[in-house]
């Protein structure tokens, strides 16, 4: 059932979701509802929106902002820059700043799930996360499915060569 509401910032109610699914989008950030809508994290609103969901078994909740889906087709990072599938990572902001092009070895010449074309290895620093610690980085797939296919050629927790400006990605 579509029971659980989702709120904006000014905890004004923007839709009722499955229970899943609000529990998703409030570890990821981003997500995309039936209509298209894409929604994003808007604030940690515990205190201004006591009606708001807690995020899974944390004790703090998030209200949302709705995006222009032209701009922001897959939601939107820490930077507020676009979100891309195969591009943009999420990283500890006291390990890799947010916004440098790093460029993963190992990803290097691997066709993209659905795709034709090699990838070139070359990723940039646009989102962070509360599970993103250290020496580790969360590769945006877009969805779950492309998320499962591209587990099958690196595994989560697999391990990568990163050079941060690396000359393969000037450009980017």
């Amino acid at each position: 059932p579509r029971d659980v509401p989702i709120y904006d910032d000014s905890c004004t109610e923007i839709t009722r979701v499955r229970a899943d699914f609000h529990d998703s989008v409030c570890i990821e950030g981003s997500g995309i509802l039936d209509d298209g809508t894409v929604i994003s994290y808007g604030s940690t609103c515990t205190s201004s929106c006591p009606s708001a969901r807690t995020c899974g078994t944390a004790s703090y909740r998030i209200c949302y902002d709705v995006l222009d889906s032209a701009i922001y087709p897959w939601g939107r990072g820490a930077r507020g820059v676009t979100l891309t599938p195969d591009f943009s990572v999420a990283v500890d902001p006291d390990f890799v700043a947010r916004g440098p092009v790093i460029y993963l070895e190992e990803l290097d010449g691997v066709t993209p799930p659905g795709s034709t074309t090699p990838h070139d290895g070359c990723v940039r620093a646009d989102d962070v996360g509360g599970a993103i610690d250290g020496n580790h980085f969360d590769f945006f797939s877009g969805t779950r499915d492309r998320w499962l296919l591209w587990e099958s050629i690196f595994p989560t927790r697999s391990n990568f060569t990163a050079w941060v400006d690396h000359p393969d990605c000037f450009g980017h």
